[in-house]
């Protein structure tokens, strides 16, 4: 029997279905024929019946009108959601390149640009056109340090214990048992620590042994690498990597001291100063650095600064003079006033910077470090933050990415330090052209689809769109009409996108002049920005329009859902309409099965008769032997 779907890849055309109907019914009505004449001559004996064709013709003649009306519901519904779709489609498209021009995004549309090099820019949302001079003084960095040598000999049994290594506030703990005391699984751990707070590790293996290298994965000044190790044996390659204190920049760092050297009371003074405030102590006589550090970290008390020792490996004292969230573009000084007091000259000589800063005088411009113990560390790049100024406003950024100015991104690289650059920010005119030319043509492939969906052929009715008259298609194309010819108030400004260069053809198609277009970007933008507000602007008002038909819930949606489980009903009926005719075959089986064994025995039957009466021409008397 013939099966019928309202869910097939390969669904036929309406018409194609409608063809196909006509063809089966035909069919089933000469397969019909056919069968009663072959029951007519089985009747007489001429020839045996056979029961399944004339089954299968009589279900297909039972069923053919069902399973036709079936077939074209299905095409048709089938038609529908295609159509549908192909609508759907070209409306998406339109409310894609709508979304710039209802949302008011168009006008934040800038570019950004750098007259020299390093310096890379861009622009969006609340950026404004303007000029501005960018001076960049260094770039963001990361901090590397390298350890002394370790002999290779050592590097398989470094010793046991445990290293903290922290950059900026956060921190890890290692600990390092007898299984994993070489210096690669030392390396491999720093690695692989679920609690890792931004740090690299490698081995460099020269000619003099091996060093442990540790890079922080974070550039700026607060980023910085400490290192401090408590071994089991003082003596082991381990305990020499500890003792790293990292002063960030912007934090004062004197120079080593002797850690017996006192003040000598002659009356001069040290000036601690912060940015534009300061503060002065007095040394008296006797007084040590850890004395100078408490008279400090009381007068700076309302400074917010504080200050401490530190005793290196070689046994020098530093002084440390920090205030939270110092840099090195507002940097901590330490000066001595007119001093001849050896220690407090001392005192006013900075820890020398591993790299130099663009801020004069004793502070300390990059991460410095201080090797507290062991190995030697040595410093081969310093933790350092951006410094730039802009319009000669001084800027720090923990990071090459610079959001300084409102609505533009400075991305900086080392090419452009030690420059002055012109940054000039400016509509981006070609992205606004683009986008309105994008909107033009989406809205043209709306108005084909439309046109391929409800074309009239007088030549061949049949063969018109299949959505012709569709209300739903009449609404949409009514709604755009009006919208696309009126005019919008904003700010004062009335426009219309005649103004842009943008006009209405006989067909419903929209075309675009591009020189009418640049010149309304470049010389009326209040027209552009009245036209596409984000209130009631042409964008605006066919973007809410569209959502009416295409969010869930909407006309096409509906629409959509009513064909859905009209195919399902097909669905529902053809299945019933299968049992039905299994049942209806296996029926016909039985009786014509048994009526051709009748058929045949009456055949058979009257052929003996036939024949014990003498033949078909008898008289009808026994044949008799004399």
């Amino acid at each position: 029997m013939s099966t019928i779907t309202g869910t097939s890849s390969q669904t036929p055309t309406v018409a194609s279905a409608q063809t196909a109907a006509q063809a089966a019914s035909a069919a089933a009505q000469q397969a019909l024929q056919q069968a009663g004449q072959s029951l007519i001559s089985g009747s007489t004996g001429n020839t045996s019946l056979d029961p399944q064709s004339m089954v299968t013709a009589l279900v297909n003649a039972k069923v053919a009108g069902q399973q036709a009306s079936l077939q074209i519901e299905a095409a048709t519904d089938n038609a529908a959601i295609s159509n549908i779709g192909q609508l759907s489609a070209s409306l998406a498209g339109l409310q894609a390149a709508l979304a710039p021009l209802q949302s008011g995004a168009l006008m934040n549309a800038f570019t950004a640009t750098a007259s020299g090099s390093g310096i890379a820019a861009t622009a969006g949302s609340g950026a404004s056109a303007s000029g501005y001079s960018v001076y960049v003084g260094q770039i963001a960095q990361t901090q590397s340090l390298t350890s002394a040598a370790i002999p290779v000999a050592s590097t398989a049994t470094m010793g046991t214990g445990s290293m903290t290594i922290s950059v900026g506030s956060q921190s890890m703990t290692l600990n390092i048992g007898s299984g994993s005391q070489s210096l690669s699984q030392i390396v491999s751990a720093i690695n692989s620590s679920s609690s890792n707070p931004g740090v690299s590790a490698s081995v460099v293996t020269g000619s003099d042994g091996s060093h442990l290298v540790l890079s922080s994965t974070l550039t700026g000044e607060a980023n910085t690498i400490n290192v401090s190790v408590k071994a089991d044996s003082p003596t082991s390659a381990l305990a020499k990597l500890g003792g790293v204190q990292t002063i960030q920049g912007g934090t004062y760092a004197s120079a080593g001291i002797a850690s017996a050297t006192t003040a000598s009371g002659d009356g001069s003074s040290l000036t601690i100063s912060v940015g534009s405030s300061s503060f002065s102590v007095t040394p008296t006589a006797g007084d040590t650095l850890a004395n100078i550090a408490s008279e400090i970290n009381t007068a700076g008390a309302g400074a917010n600064v504080s200050a401490s020792v530190v005793t290196d490996s070689g046994g020098q004292q530093h002084l440390v003079v920090t205030q939270p969230g110092g840099s090195s573009a507002s940097p901590v000084t330490v000066t001595a006033n007119a001093s001849t007091d050896a220690m407090l000259t001392a005192i006013a000589k900075a820890l020398p910077a591993s790299t130099p800063a663009p801020a004069t005088g004793t502070s300390v411009g990059a991460s410095s470090i201080i090797a507290l113990s062991g190995a030697g560390w040595t410093q081969t790049s310093a933790a350092q933050s951006a410094q730039l100024t802009i319009n000669s406003t001084k800027i720090t950024s923990a990071l090459n990415t610079v959001n300084a100015l409102s609505g533009v991104t400075l991305s900086l690289s080392s090419a452009a330090v030690g420059t002055n650059q012109t940054l000039t920010v400016a509509q981006d005119t070609t992205t606004m052209a683009n986008e309105i030319s994008t909107f033009v043509t989406s809205y043209n492939s709306v108005v084909s689809t439309i046109s391929s969906l409800t074309q009239f052929d007088a030549t061949n009715p049949t063969g018109s769109g299949t959505m012709l008259g569709d209300s739903m298609i009449n609404a949409i194309t009514s709604s755009f009409g009006t919208i696309i010819g009126g005019r919008v108030k904003g700010s004062g400004v009335t426009a219309t996108l005649a103004d842009l260069g943008v006009t209405l053809n006989s067909n419903g198609t929209l075309s675009l002049n591009s020189t009418t277009l640049g010149n309304a970007l470049q010389n009326n933008s209040s027209k552009v920005a009245a036209l596409f507000n984000s209130t009631n602007g042409i964008g605006q008002q066919l973007y809410s329009k569209l959502k009416t038909f295409t969010q869930t819930g909407g006309a096409i949606s509906l629409r959509e859902t009513a064909l859905s489980n009209d195919l399902k009903s097909v669905t529902t009926q053809t299945n019933k309409l299968q049992t039905y005719i299994a049942q209806l075959t296996s029926m016909y089986q039985d009786q014509f099965t048994l009526l051709n064994t009748i058929m045949s025995t009456t055949n058979n039957e009257t052929q003996y008769l036939t024949q014990l009466f003498g033949g078909a021409n008898n008289t009808g008397t026994l044949n008799k032997s004399s």
